[in-house]
């Protein structure tokens, strides 16, 4: 009878530490399956910015080829915004936090651009 006893309350700690044990490994696997999804969704936001900031590049030099075409006066300073613009952009990809001043510098750069490519269609 003690020994029935005894296996009985041995068998039920046992399966106590063993029910603790597995609800870790369930916890471990929840958080790496958790880091592995923001890992994918860091991933996939840097390959659309990578294959957003080409075309803008071509888009704005396209308009760049049109103003110097038809001898526009404001070419230089569509250069001059478009280099501060990529400048700003690079530079802050390593940054995850930027200033209030330095994100209105890069708007400002940017709808500057926007204005002289899209002219009367951006207000």
């Amino acid at each position: 009878m003690y020994e029935v006893r005894g296996i009985l309350i041995n068998l039920t700690f046992y399966m106590f530490i063993h029910i603790l044990y597995q609800t870790y490994l369930n916890q471990q696997f929840v958080r790496e399956l958790e880091r592995s999804m923001a890992a994918n969704l860091e991933a996939q936001y840097e390959l659309l910015k990578q294959q957003v900031n080409p075309h803008f590049l071509f888009n704005s030099l396209n308009t760049l080829k049109y103003m110097v075409e038809s001898h526009d006066g404001q070419s230089s300073e569509f250069i001059l915004k478009l280099a501060d613009f990529y400048r700003f952009t690079l530079g802050s990809l390593k940054l995850k936090v930027l200033t209030l001043k330095e994100e209105l510098a890069i708007m400002e750069s940017y709808v500057y651009l926007l204005k002289a490519r899209f002219e009367e269609g951006l207000l």
